[in-house]
């Protein structure tokens, strides 16, 4: 059963980019940003899941999304304060079972997911602990500023 039906407002959880599908643009482009609202215009089944083809009014774009990539329209919604690549460290000491890693760690950013029930989370990877990749929330890390 789908999430949402023809019609339903959604909100774009990440940014789309051009894989080489979108005619008129060039691969690599930013197609629409993360938040971006849309209306369902149709959707169908596929063997990796339910597709939503969206329909975004404002530049008249139909765009296909998988149904992890969309949220209700009519949900409230905050951008992502990490990026993949990003360089973070840990504001608390953080609990693992194959070890602890310290406040103050330096780490990177490899993934991005969104839940319902925290937003979007984190998968860092931190200096010392590489070999393990830590789900952590924006409360649990902070961006590490540069001095330029």
């Amino acid at each position: 059963m789908s999430r949402f039906q023809q019609g339903s407002k959604v909100r774009a959880l990440y940014d789309v980019v051009n894989d080489g599908t979108v005619y008129g643009a060039q691969r690599g482009e930013l197609i629409k940003e993360a938040g971006a609202v849309g209306y369902v215009k149709q959707f169908g089944e596929l063997i990796s899941g339910v597709v939503y083809d969206v329909h975004f009014l404002d530049d008249d774009r139909l765009i296909g999304f998988r149904e992890h990539e969309l949220i209700s329209g009519e949900l409230s919604w905050s951008p992502a304060q990490h990026q993949k690549g990003s360089s973070v460290f840990a504001i608390m000491e953080l609990a693992s079972k194959t070890g602890n890693v310290p406040k103050d760690t330096l780490g990177t950013v490899v993934g991005v997911r969104y839940h319902e029930s925290h937003g979007y989370v984190y998968e860092v990877r931190f200096h010392g602990f590489e070999d393990q990749r830590y789900v952590v929330t924006n409360q649990q890390i902070k961006k590490v500023m540069s001095d330029g």
